[in-house]
């Protein structure tokens, strides 16, 4: 998918956002899971992206159907596995491991109904499925569930983990907060196109917190070495002594001690 085609999900991103205000506006004064409700955009928005609108957490109010404790579930376990991988054989010991069948149906579910059903934008299905004719045909069931699981855990994951730590070194630092917010204000006064990204792109401050936030507290940058086999069974590492069949991910833009200086960095 090119840019020109993601500019076409603008207003399906805007409609979600708009679900999700009026969620929060529905229980002013009352103590909300912000981190929930932003897995439930990310979730929500992935459905529009890849199958052409399939889940409706945001509508729900909530993870009705455990899809979400899923998704997470899995990349839980695909963290475990891809850094050990010697452990696959008893990964059916894995804590929680019979539910990732669910996890499977679901995915499979997911492609069999947007096969069925079509789409009216060109989502990530639309390649997949080569419904514009350019290849030569769609991959095969098996290969469509794991693209349909990928597309659900990653893309989801990914964004509300980053969208929730964002808010929680905003709301950790409030003297980077208001400095935001009247920055957005002043952009986008009540009534102005919030999804103008001409605008959007002088803002200094907001491309700043979302740059650090993006770069360090996303899983982006993420480098994973395989450690190679000795004779004595072992490696090491800066010293640290690790066990050959491993892997070691390291957080290339990563930084100690980021959320101390998340202020004077903004």
């Amino acid at each position: 998918m090119n840019t020109s085609v993601l500019v076409g999900y603008e207003d399906k991103l805007a409609a979600r956002i708009g679900q999700l205000v009026s969620a929060f506006e529905k229980r002013v004064g009352s103590e909300v899971d912000i981190s929930e409700w932003l897995s439930s955009l990310a979730f929500d928005f992935m459905g529009d992206l890849a199958f052409g609108g399939a889940f409706h957490h945001l509508e729900k109010g909530s993870d009705q159907e455990g899809y979400m404790g899923l998704s997470t579930l899995t990349m839980r376990f695909q963290d475990t596995v891809g850094m050990i991988p010697w452990i696959k054989p008893l990964a059916w010991l894995y804590p929680g491991a019979h539910k990732l069948v669910r996890f499977r149906r679901f995915a499979t579910a997911s492609v069999l109904a947007r096969k069925s059903n079509g789409s009216s934008t060109k989502d990530i299905f639309y390649y997949l499925l080569d419904e514009e004719v350019v290849g030569h045909g769609p991959p095969s069931l098996p290969t469509l569930i794991l693209e349909s699981g990928l597309s659900i855990v990653a893309g989801s994951d990914t964004t509300a983990v980053a969208l929730s730590n964002l808010f929680f070194y905003l709301l950790s630092h409030p003297e980077i907060l208001p400095r935001l917010r009247q920055e957005v204000d002043s952009v986008f006064p009540p009534g102005a196109d919030a999804f103008s990204p001409a605008a959007a792109a002088d803002m200094k401050l907001l491309n700043a917190v979302m740059y650090v936030m993006c770069f360090e507290c996303g899983r982006g940058g993420l480098r994973k070495l395989s450690i190679e086999t000795r004779p004595c069974g072992c490696s090491r590492l800066c010293q640290i002594p690790v066990m050959c069949g491993c892997c070691i991910t390291l957080r290339v833009w990563g930084r100690a001690g980021f959320g101390s200086s998340f202020g004077t960095r903004a």
